[in-house]
């Protein structure tokens, strides 16, 4: 049986979209003490899908973390090719100290990168010699859920729907219009008591958080989508979405803002207007949620 060896840092998609692709049936979680919240989560989430093993090591000692993890791979006779190390999270001196040990061991190690529309897995082998990539790059396709990607980052949550105001009415319009082009999508997500979105959209394994506003434009929607995607909730992967009933023209300092903070703005002004979203707004918010979810 192999083991993929997981370095666990802030962000734990890395870690488990690699996992899941490989279809391995177990798993050691090295982890640090900063990081021990995001293991528990990978460890709960993986929970009946593979067994696992953990590790606490130094996050800036490479000797204590070689130490430490060759020790654990001699115990559990984890070397050569029954073991495979993902070099992506952690600490760069976790990742060296890793990469020294599967050269010594003779064991392959892999690194996940997002390149445009694709999630690529890169594989090297380290038999007979240094270590060469073994092959092109292996796509990763969609295997996450909502729940899966909720779950991995801030564990428990619960699902309100939409708002009981007139904004809801209009959080309602959104969400049937994206429907159809999405894979998946919730409505009212509570990650803790201050701490809300209102939609959570899913295509593929890329997950995006929007923030739907009926009002005079103003920063809190960039303020609220900014809390939701730091680092103690969704984290950097999540793409970020502003949507709203008016139109932004004129008001470039908000929108440099937004675009500082790594959110998408999509103005419907057709519905503050008349009371529902036209055609060509419908289309508009389409397309640009299906460009920033990288929708096929």
């Amino acid at each position: 049986m192999k083991v993929m060896i997981l370095l666990v840092g802030e962000q734990p998609i890395p870690n488990l979209l690699p996992l899941l692709h490989e279809e391995l049936e177990e798993a050691l979680l090295v982890y640090t003490s900063r990081t021990q919240a995001q293991m528990e989560r990978l460890r709960d989430l993986l929970s009946g899908r593979c067994k696992f093993d953990e590790l606490l090591v130094s996050a800036f000692d490479i000797a204590d973390t070689q130490a430490k993890l060759g020790a654990r791979l001699t115990e559990k006779d984890w070397r050569g090719k029954n073991a495979i190390f993902n070099l992506t999270g952690g600490t760069k001196t976790m990742a060296f100290a890793a990469y020294e040990l599967a050269v010594r061991l003779g064991s392959d190690f892999l690194y996940f990168q997002t390149e445009g529309v694709q999630s690529l897995i890169y594989h090297y082998t380290t038999s007979g010699g240094p270590p060469i990539l073994s092959g092109p790059p292996q796509m990763v396709g969609t295997l996450l859920t909502i729940d899966d990607y909720l779950r991995v980052y801030v564990g428990n949550y619960s699902v309100n729907g939409f708002s009981p105001t007139d904004g809801g009415k209009f959080e309602e319009a959104v969400y049937k219009a994206i429907q159809p082009v999405v894979d998946e999508c919730l409505a009212g997500i509570r990650f803790s008591p201050t701490v809300e979105v209102d939609l959570v959209v899913r295509c593929g394994n890329q997950v995006g958080v929007a923030e739907i506003k009926m009002g005079k434009p103003n920063k809190d929607g960039i303020d609220q989508l900014t809390a939701a995607c730091g680092r103690e909730y969704l984290g950097i992967y999540t793409k970020r979405l502003l949507i709203s009933a008016r139109s932004w023209e004129n008001l470039d300092e908000l929108k440099d803002l937004a675009n500082a903070r790594g959110v998408e703005l999509i103005e419907l002004p057709s519905y503050h207007q008349t009371g529902t979203i036209s055609v060509e707004d419908i289309e508009t918010l389409r397309l640009k949620v299906k460009a920033s979810l990288r929708c096929a």
